[in-house]
């Protein structure tokens, strides 16, 4: 006992004094016993059984301050003990006392107050079954030993506020009728609350938990408040009901904390607690939260077959965050940081917003949450999965969907993505196909789909990412798969106007349906793979710009060398003459070629070259040509403006707003 505890002792009791020298002037700071002089461990034997023969059942006990052995206090408890075995008390004044022994009260009775304010119990203290009907306090106590508490009932309030329990604190099926405190209370080893029963409010603020606590299965009928706490170890909330607002209020959990199944009737406030390990709320239900954090987990935060009733907005920085099959009953605003999102088999009844903070949140109290993310984490937010998602009430924003699987969600027509989201790319660099011929992708947005659906085929499958998660052992996405997918999600970025994206998509859907061997006539393919390879599907300019030129310079050499006759033909008059009848007719000579080596002169090029234009642009030339110059003609006015037609739609895809 310090010094500061003997003054605060001799100022509410008279000390026994035994033992008082020049270096301890008070001696023993046990109280003295009613009628002596002395405190009940310095009494003699015979005043100490007089003692014990006057105490009945139901009598007041004030031992404040005494230092009992455990042979003596099975002495008090034999005395008030009665008939039923039970020990009762009225009034029980042990504060300050000092137990070296276990103690003992299993099934006692307490009709009054039960005072062990700063008490000290070096050894086992057993309090099962005991019956507290007053206020009880144990406050600023000390617990050496265990310290069992299980389906004690405290009728008033119960107090074990800036109590040290140094082994194991149970409290299973207790029963707080009013008002438990256990702010600043130290649990050093495993403090057990399973089926627990707080009728009222509920103080665990402030409190240190060095060892895994466990919650499960307890009832908080009032508000409960663990704001501040700090917890080392694995805390368990799995299927314990909160009736009314419970606070975590800035509290520090180092490892996993699991409210798997619980209940949450009122209002939650987790605003500034910081989760280093994971948190999971399966299966859990919560009926008016409003406002989920800010929070910080270092792991995921698991939200899985979980059922929010009510309007709800989330501030969570966390490496993941799991929503499967999750249930959202009214509208949900998701703000994240550094999260991988997890939506797949998710129930959005109402609008649900996904968008990624580009600053740490703010406290409403002041000041903004300290991540504590190593520096190279990306603060992204991307979504993994939105498998079985009605996606009609869906908006995502700045969001990384290179990962997402899209494969098996509905109405992906009418999800919104806005703001800076990207998609997969296709590989980068040069690569060989079938190892002799160089070929690249050209760069576009695509699906992690089609990347595991190429991967997957075989056929120029170098560079595309392969499903290495374990959801790839389901079924593989089929091209078909593939091109509604496609088909969807260009229909919903042509509704938010982002054409160059839906460009994209165009081109992914049509890639699909190309190489779906199964559907589809071979004229069909074989019709797709030209429009490939022409304009790839009126989206590359460049390769339709590069077969127009190609188309033209073979035109112009082929008019150059066979199309134009070596000297302009003249015009052929002849006539007859027949009974005084005089007839002429005129015609143009048969064009004729010049010899080979005559062909290739700059004025035939330049000649060949202006007709070749001239038919591109649907111009007659005006030009006699050779009957292979004329089909040269044909087919310049034909391919000619399919090919730039194709070339200047494929431009409008790429800038179109």
């Amino acid at each position: 006992m310090t010094s500061a505890d003997a003054s605060l002792a001799g100022t509410e009791w008279h000390c026994c004094g035994d033992g008082a020298d020049e270096s301890d002037v008070r001696g023993c700071r046990g109280v003295r016993v009613p009628g002596f002089e002395r405190c009940l461990v310095h009494l003699d034997t015979d005043d100490r059984q007089t003692y014990f023969a006057g105490l009945t059942s139901g009598g007041d006990v004030d031992h404040r301050g005494t230092h009992f052995s455990e042979s003596l206090l099975d002495e008090l408890v034999a005395a008030v003990t009665v008939s039923s075995g039970r020990a009762v008390f009225r009034k029980a004044l042990f504060d300050e006392a000092v137990f070296d022994g276990d103690v003992d009260l299993s099934e006692a009775i307490f009709h009054g107050e039960a005072a062990f304010r700063r008490a000290r119990f070096k050894g086992k203290a057993l309090f099962t079954r005991a019956d507290f009907r007053d206020i009880s306090s144990f406050r600023k106590g000390v617990f050496e030993g265990s310290a069992h508490f299980g389906s004690v009932e405290f009728a008033k309030p119960a107090r074990f506020g800036e109590v040290k329990f140094h082994g194991h604190a149970g409290f299973n099926g207790a029963k707080f009728g009013n008002v438990a405190r256990f702010d600043s209370a130290v649990f050093v080893e495993v403090a057990t609350f399973t089926r627990a029963s707080f009728i009222h409010n509920a103080r665990f603020d402030s409190a240190e938990f060095l060892s895994p606590p466990r919650f499960n299965d307890v009832t908080f009928g009032g508000e409960v408040d663990f704001s501040q706490v700090k917890c080392n170890r694995r805390i368990t909330f799995n299927g314990a009901q909160f009736v009314k607002e419970a606070r975590f209020r800035s509290g520090e959990f180092l490892s996993l904390a699991d409210f798997s199944s619980a209940s949450f009737q009122g209002d939650v406030n987790f605003e500034g607690a910081r989760f280093s390990g994971s948190v999971h709320f399966v299966k859990s239900s919560f009926e008016k939260l409003a406002h989920f954090g800010p929070v910080v987990a270092g792991h995921k935060i698991d939200f899985s077959f979980a059922v929010f009733q009510s309007p709800i907005t989330f501030e969570i920085s966390s490496l993941e965050l799991v929503c499967r099959r999750t249930r959202f009953d009214a509208t949900v605003t998701c703000r994240l940081r550094y999260s991988t999102v997890d939506l797949a088999g998710a129930v959005l009844g109402d609008p649900v917003s996904i968008s990624a903070g580009h600053t740490a949140f703010e406290r409403s109290s002041g000041g903004v949450m300290v991540e504590g993310f190593p520096a190279g984490q990306s603060e992204q937010v991307s979504i993994a999965s939105l498998r079985g998602v009605d996606a009609s009430h869906l908006v995502l924003t700045d969001v990384d969907l290179t990962n997402c699987r899209f494969s098996g969600a509905f109405n992906l027509d009418k999800l919104r993505i806005e703001g800076r989201s990207k998609f997969a790319s296709t590989p980068r660099g040069i690569r060989l196909r079938s190892k002799v011929v160089p070929f690249w992708w050209t760069r576009r947005n695509t699906l992690a789909e089609e990347h595991y659906w190429r991967s997957n085929s075989g056929v120029d499958s170098q560079g595309w990412m392969r499903d290495l998660s374990s959801s790839g052992a389901e079924r593989p996405v089929s091209s078909d798969d593939l091109a509604t997918i496609y088909r969807d999600l260009r229909k919903s970025l042509e509704d938010s106007k982002d054409e160059p994206g839906a460009a994209d998509f165009y081109y992914g859907e049509m890639e699909a349906r190309r190489k779906n061997k199964g559907k589809g006539s071979p004229s069909e393919r074989v019709l797709l793979s030209a429009y490939w390879a022409i304009s790839g599907y009126g989206l590359r300019a460049a390769r339709a710009f590069a077969w127009l030129a190609a188309m033209m310079v073979a035109a112009v050499v082929a008019m150059m060398l066979w199309g134009l006759p070596g000297n302009p033909p003249r015009q052929v008059t002849s006539g007859s003459y027949a009974g005084g009848d005089i007839s002429l007719s005129t015609s143009l000579e048969k064009p004729v070629l010049k010899k080979t080596t005559e062909r290739t002169t700059w004025r035939r090029l330049e000649q060949s070259s202006r007709i070749v234009a001239n038919s591109v642009a649907f111009r007659s030339s005006e030009q006699r040509l050779t009957s292979i110059g004329v089909m040269v003609e044909f087919i310049c006015r034909i391919l000619g403006p399919l090919l730039l037609a194709l070339s200047i739609l494929a431009i409008r895809g790429r800038v179109k707003r």
